[in-house]
């Protein structure tokens, strides 16, 4: 039987620190809404079409589903991660790096809807 001189994913720096930034920036997502969603107001503006302007108004707690999204995306590629990491390390890497990019993403476009006037 042939020893494999493969890391542990938890010793993978690479993976873990892509990791840590996609939950730092799901974190800061939650914060950020928590804080800038007005409570208690009617409707806010969900969606804006730059040649339309405002076509999806909602109730605040829609706008959630953002950083709920990026949270599922993020524990799902951490677990598939995981699970394909002593077959395919580079796919894992991809898969974390990806989940850190999908957060950046969501945290552009939680910024831009609730800076809409």
């Amino acid at each position: 039987m042939e020893k494999t001189d493969r890391l542990p994913f938890w010793k993978d720096r690479l993976l873990i620190n892509f990791i840590g930034i996609g939950l730092a920036l799901n974190i800061v997502l939650w914060i950020m809404m928590s804080v800038q969603i007005p409570a208690g107001s009617g409707e806010i503006p969900l969606h804006y079409l730059a040649n339309f302007g405002i076509d999806i108004w909602g109730e605040p707690s829609q706008l959630y589903a953002l950083a709920g999204i990026g949270l599922v995306v993020l524990a799902t590629n951490v677990v598939l991660g995981i699970l394909i990491y002593r077959a395919e390390r580079l796919a894992a890497r991809i898969l974390a790096a990806g989940a850190a990019m999908v957060q950046l993403i969501l945290l552009v476009a939680a910024i831009f809807i609730l800076n809409i006037q």
